[in-house]
């Protein structure tokens, strides 16, 4: 009887909690406050983004590959209330989420400082808080994601019987996970299911909260300003991977093989990291729904004004396809490396991303993460801009 009557006690108080405070007059406050706050941010994005927007046809087809392809439902009005009803909700819940993530983490991480070596049983309490992590943060944005396996064969390039054959020698089954890239989501997206680290700015171990995270996951730090860094960074992915594949550490490792965002529509060339060792690979790609009227890319325009977007609109849908572990074998090897002149990781890079191009609607890019900057510099001296295309025509 006493728990009856606790339950509708609470069935009847928490409703008029509820009604107190978005009925106050402090509510009522903020929330004039907060719309003033939108209406100057919002001025802000639409005059920064102008310099995106109106581009001459030879430049957009020059860049198509980092192309914002949604500007045409950018609607001042829908954002403007999108960020008054739904932008302090979202923001709460991911600021939420972050808080909760890092104080789980801290509990099964306590007493420990190497978090890069953990135990069996506590990798896996981490990656239990990630997954739940990366599903709180996706529906705080807005983001309903839903998984498909898809069913692809690797004959034509590991042989008939590859799946059943043992390639792995009691290793764990690949070392890398590999996906396209279209955003800073995407790690997100994925930690529901996989609970990753990644490569990410020296920088982040440092941020609040978020460093305790990502050093947790397994991340790799590298100085993106430091020249001398950046060329140590392929040693650090690839003694990495060793350590996964020889199952030195229990940590998985998101690579991003492109190197850089694209508008979501292309996969660009990929580069060594990942690829460079032969070891077996495990690849995904994040598919953003093409009917929604706002894209989650993050292509060329600044991660605040992408953040700004993310909170203005309801909600967007992601698809993630997930794709067999790729392994390359004595017959790959007799196939296709023996007798080419390529390097055999770009063989392995170049056949993985054939696959990935052949079973999804991505269309092949050509350009690169230094195209990408020169074409942000010319966006900053149009001039340049111009004289770039007219060079490469």
């Amino acid at each position: 009887m006493l728990l009856n009557d606790l339950i509708l006690f609470n069935l009847f108080l928490i409703p008029r909690i509820i009604f107190k405070v978005f009925f106050s007059f402090g509510f009522f406050i903020f929330l004039i406050i907060w719309s003033i706050i939108g209406l100057i941010l919002l001025i802000a994005v639409y005059r920064i983004v102008r310099k995106y927007k109106n581009l001459d046809s030879t430049t957009q087809e020059k860049y198509k590959d980092f192309i914002r392809s949604d500007w045409h439902n950018w609607n001042f009005l829908y954002l403007y209330i999108g960020f008054v009803l739904f932008g302090w909700i979202k923001i709460i819940g991911i600021v939420l989420t972050v808080v909760i993530t890092w104080l789980m983490i801290k509990i099964h991480t306590y007493g420990i400082s190497d978090l890069e070596h953990l135990s069996d049983e506590k990798r896996q309490n981490v990656r239990g808080v990630a997954n739940a992590s990366g599903l709180m943060f996706s529906l705080s944005c807005g983001i309903i994601i839903s998984k498909k396996e898809v069913d692809v064969s690797y004959e034509e390039y590991l042989g008939k019987g590859y799946n059943t054959s043992n390639n792995h020698n009691n290793k764990k089954d690949y070392a890398a996970v590999i996906t396209n890239h279209v955003s800073w989501l995407d790690v997100m997206i994925l930690m529901r299911y996989i609970g990753c680290g990644f490569i990410a700015s020296k920088s982040v171990a440092s941020f609040p909260f978020i460093g305790t995270v990502c050093t947790a996951l397994g991340s790799i730090y590298v100085d993106r300003l430091s020249k001398e860094d950046r060329m140590n960074s392929l040693q650090a992915v690839e003694k990495k991977l060793t350590d996964i594949y020889d199952k030195k550490v229990n940590s998985d490792l998101i690579i991003f093989p492109e190197g850089t965002t694209t508008n979501g529509q292309y996969l660009l060339p990929f580069k060594k990291g990942a690829f460079s060792k032969m070891f077996p690979c495990k690849p995904y790609i994040i598919k953003i729904d093409a009917v929604n009227h706002i894209s989650l890319a993050m292509d060329i325009i600044e991660m605040i004004i992408h953040i700004f977007i993310v909170i203005c609109y309801p909600f967007y849908h992601v698809e993630v396809d997930e794709f067999p572990v790729f392994t390359p074998n004595e017959y790959f090897e007799n196939t296709f490396i023996k007798g080419t002149d390529k390097e055999p990781w770009k063989v392995y890079a170049d056949i993985m991303r054939k696959i990935l191009l052949s079973n999804t609607e991505l269309k092949e890019g050509a350009l690169s993460y230094d195209d990408k900057r020169k074409f942000l510099d010319g966006l900053r001296n149009p001039d340049s801009l111009v004289n770039q295309v007219k060079d490469n025509n």
